[in-house]
């Protein structure tokens, strides 16, 4: 538990001065183990440092060398004797080929030297070996000699064989030696304690442990000795305790009350759809238009389904953590453009025929007509999701907590995330995130629609009351607009701890959803209530504008609506006689003529069709008063026309 490992890549001709700095600075001794990769110069048998160098000593003590474990190969060896004793030939030709350093063979006979054959032997013998056989293999596919530097290459690493270092192969990717293919030793420098003198410390080296890194080996590490630690002990060491690591994960409590919010909203939906299918032939229903209520219902419960995804928790497999990640912003925003969409193709279909009213213009705007921003719009949004799915998607990892980690280093704490990037396994650094841009495209498609449905909603403000919903699509834009100037930045605050941007998540979700469903559907709700009690006094009398029951003459009296066409028409045709000059004319609802521009064109147009055939219609209704073939529900009628 108490032991530090220290990994140092040094150099040969400074690996002395450097363990002697770290005795300095406290890094060497009983708590510490030094691992020096192809150190091989101090694990030849019989290496002594000077007693005086205390640090130096010390540090080697106990420490291992890693490198590569290549057993003696008997072919190699036998073939390299035969040709350095007894082949003067190739002797000579050997020395010839290396002028710059003919002066090493002045004194060397190469018939009486035995071969000094180490781990770098076997390698470089290996590595000719396989640039020579590439290039045949290269030349006998082509049947030509002359070939390329990439073709070479190219062929090398389709090239495999068993060599003195065993098999030889290549790694595609890195074009290095494939490292499942060599083995490595793990060797053991400790003080030769019968062979140290008063002057020198003299070392003595074994191989501990054999680790193959093939995935196929049997036995992946193979002890062969003890091993001996800077204490001159060879009990092994205790592992370091248990991690305790704060996962920071949502509790399971606040993950209920989300996915109760979410399926509420859902049963309000369908709720909400059931209603407008019961009513669809009332006459509000019918001004509101029940296509455009169903895709808001559809839009808000596709949206609330978006909280779901974001309640799952670590316990989970990987691959469906993944998916959440990017399930959450697709529900998410495809469920916004399909709820919005309906808003504001309802807006432009309604100042269409607003216009045509205008210029006394009949003719029918049917849903089909504007649904092409619902399809533009929709369509936009899932290019840019499968975009971001395919180019940057986003992946749930665990990223640790910086300031937390427990005594040995690791870390004690960490939270889940989705991230565009895995971290790296070795520096554990998240690679390029470019998640934030498609985030941020997604964000201007779907506000750009938000400014157009404001300006729509302007254009549409005198319109009759029944017709004009541009006060509730206020609402429904400021709630949706303040939503996003206070929420994001909370998300953005507290995306280091999950809890916290689960609730924001939620809460956002849950107003975007309300934002849509109450604005439009409570005020019909109240309006329809309303409308039942006034025909309880009214007897039959009905905002559906339908027939009494009982009574199927089409004649039978006028409803509520009729009655405001008769009067609003009135009020222009009495604008457009008494307002010549426009100082004591007055529009349709009693204000002076000339205070709005679209209802002076509308009083000075010339109506006197309309106007006769309503007052005709007015006047049949009060004229049949008193009639004793009439029921009582068509006399309230026509006494309300009269009043």
């Amino acid at each position: 538990q108490d032991m530090r490992y220290i990994f140092g890549i040094l150099r040969f001709f400074t690996f002395t001065e450097t363990l002697e700095t770290a005795y300095d600075y406290g890094l060497v001794g009983p708590n510490h183990m030094w691992i020096l990769p192809e150190m091989d110069a101090i694990t030849d048998q019989g290496y002594r440092v000077p007693r005086s160098r205390e640090g130096l000593w010390q540090a080697i003590q106990g420490a291992s060398v890693v490198q590569l474990h290549l057993p003696p190969s008997i072919d190699f060896v036998e073939e390299m004797e035969q040709v350095l004793r007894n082949d003067k030939e190739l002797q000579e030709f050997f020395v010839s080929s290396h002028p710059e350093a003919a002066f090493v063979f002045d004194d060397v006979n190469l018939s009486t030297t035995e071969p000094m054959l180490t781990s770098f032997s076997y390698t470089a013998y290996d590595a000719v070996m396989m640039i020579g056989i590439s290039a045949c293999q290269l030349q006998t596919k082509h049947n030509n000699t002359f070939f390329s530097g990439i073709d070479h290459y190219q062929q090398m690493l389709e090239t495999e064989f068993e060599g003195a270092s065993g098999l030889v192969q290549l790694d595609p990717d890195t074009g290095t030696r494939l490292i499942s293919t060599l083995n490595y030793s793990i060797v053991n420098v400790f003080i030769d304690e019968e062979a140290s003198t008063d002057e020198d410390v003299v070392f003595q080296s074994r191989i501990s442990s054999i680790v193959s890194l093939n995935e196929r080996s049997q036995r992946p590490v193979e002890v062969v000795n003890p091993y001996v630690y800077n204490d001159g002990s060879t009990v092994p060491l205790s592992s370091l305790p248990r991690l305790e690591e704060e996962l920071n994960l949502i509790p399971t409590a606040i993950l209920v009350v989300g996915r109760v919010l979410a399926g509420l909203l859902i049963l309000a939906c369908i709720f909400g759809g059931f209603w407008v299918y019961r009513r669809r032939d009332n006459r509000l229903i019918r001004a509101s238009q029940p296509i455009f209520l169903g895709m808001m219902l559809l839009g808000a419960s596709i949206m609330a389904t978006s909280i779901l995804p974001l309640s799952f928790k670590q316990s989970l497999p990987q691959s469906v953590l993944d998916g959440s990640c990017m399930a959450a912003p697709w529900l998410f925003v495809i469920g916004f453009s399909t709820a919005f969409s309906s808003v504001f193709t309802k807006s432009w279909r309604l100042n269409i025929l607003l216009n045509r009213s205008f210029a006394l213009q009949r003719g029918a705007v049917k849903p089909q007509h504007v649904i092409w921003p619902f399809l533009l719009l929709t369509m936009t949004n899932i290019a840019v999701l499968a975009a971001w799915s395919i180019f940057s998607p986003w992946v749930y990892v665990r990223v640790p907590v910086a300031d937390n980690v427990d005594p040995y280093g690791r870390s004690a704490e960490s939270y889940g995330s989705c991230r565009g990037s895995h971290p790296d396994p070795e520096t554990r650094e998240f690679g390029e995130d470019n998640s934030q841009y498609y985030a941020g495209a997604l964000a201007i498609v779907n506000f750009l629609p938000v400014l157009i449905s404001c300006y729509q909603s302007y254009l549409s403000r005198n319109m009759p009351s029944r017709y004009n919903e541009s006060f509730y699509l206020s609402l429904t834009v400021a709630s949706l607009t303040e939503g996003f100037l206070v929420g994001v930045p909370i998300l953005f605050l507290a995306a280091q701890n999950p809890t916290a941007n689960f609730v924001a998540s939620v809460v956002l979700v849950v107003l975007a959803c309300l934002a849509f469903l109450l604005p439009m559907f409570l005020s019909k709700l109240l309006m329809l209530r309303h409308a039942d009690a006034m025909a309880s006094v009214h007897g039959d009398l009905s905002m559906s504008g339908g027939v009494p029951a009982g009574n199927n003459s089409a004649n039978a009296g006028l409803d509520c609506f009729s009655i405001h066409e008769i009067k609003g028409a009135m009020g222009m045709e009495r604008t457009r006689k008494t307002g010549g000059d426009g100082s004591s004319g007055s529009d349709i609802d009693g204000h002076k003529k000339g205070s709005d521009p679209s209802k002076r064109a509308l009083a000075d147009s010339p109506l006197p069709s309309t106007v006769a055939a309503l007052r005709a219609r007015a006047n049949k209704a009060t004229d049949d008063i008193g009639s004793p073939k009439l029921s009582r529900p068509t006399l309230a009628r026509a006494q309300s026309a009269r009043y």
